[in-house]
């Protein structure tokens, strides 16, 4: 499955790829939602605006901290907001929801190790909220190294799957760019385990979320690793402003990714 996400677009402006729903449709390409940006509640309406397109949910991250003190607010609101969300997929027939490990704002503080545990834990607790619903949890490759907020190095990453079965990973080619992670690798290592790619560019510096050979990501070797794969995990664009502003552009990038298969 080929995927444009909306992480970029306020609810307001959803019109854009509303307005081309149709010709997604019969492209055959999803949108994968951002929780924070879709209008909370109004899923009868996201309906509406994408009648029988493929629909993804991207977590919430505005004020969510999957590491916040046990039984603290923070920690209360973050497991509620979840499964709000988690209940919209069910809701929308969202089969997947993109998880982060951690804030990404915010340096990482105290024992890494400690947290990672902690981590791992809370990834467990959500995917254990979103099996309810029948979703099924993609945790994604966050934060940087030079911003202080990699919870999981590269080995931490692909730890973390053999203690969760139950949850596939989402490798985000951007993220993985900055932190010099081998990506070919990566992919190759997680098999039949990764479910889903978040494609951008950058040029190893910050997270600009620019279209895919814009920057210094080596995507031919990242197209040579994923169709050596036995399934192919779902390739979302990810743009951002001003990127996905050109809808005719991102559809463009949809369709070359059609030669990965």
């Amino acid at each position: 499955m080929i995927s444009i996400s909306a992480s970029a677009f306020e609810f307001s402006e959803l019109w854009k790829l509303a307005d081309i729903a149709q010709d997604l449709k019969e492209k055959h390409i999803g949108v994968e939602l951002f929780a924070d940006a879709m209008g909370f509640g109004e899923t009868h309406y996201i309906k509406e605006l994408f009648p029988d397109v493929e629909l993804g949910m991207h977590c919430p991250a505005k004020d969510i901290n999957l590491l916040a003190k046990e039984g603290s607010l923070p920690y209360r609101y973050t497991f509620a907001r979840m499964e709000g969300v988690l209940e919209s997929c069910q809701k929308l027939g969202c089969r997947y929801m993109v998880l982060h490990t951690n804030v990404t704002a915010l340096p990482l503080t105290g024992d890494l190790q400690m947290l990672q545990e902690i981590g791992i834990e809370r990834i467990g607790k959500v995917a254990e909220i979103a099996e309810k619903y029948g979703v099924t949890i993609w945790v994604e490759n966050v934060g940087t190294i030079y911003r202080k907020t990699l919870l999981y190095t590269y080995d931490a990453f692909l730890n973390l799957f053999s203690q969760l079965p139950q949850v596939g990973a989402l490798i985000d080619v951007g993220h993985a760019h900055i932190n010099q992670w081998n990506i070919p690798e990566l992919i190759h290592t997680l098999g039949t385990r990764l479910k889903g790619m978040h494609l951008h560019d950058n040029f190893g510096g910050r997270d600009v979320h620019i279209r895919m050979g814009s920057g210094t990501v080596d995507f031919e070797s990242i197209k040579e690793a994923v169709s050596q794969l036995e399934e192919s995990p779902n390739l979302i664009v990810e743009y951002l402003m001003p990127s996905c502003d050109n809808v005719d552009a991102v559809l463009a990038d949809c369709n070359m990714l059609k030669d990965w298969r």
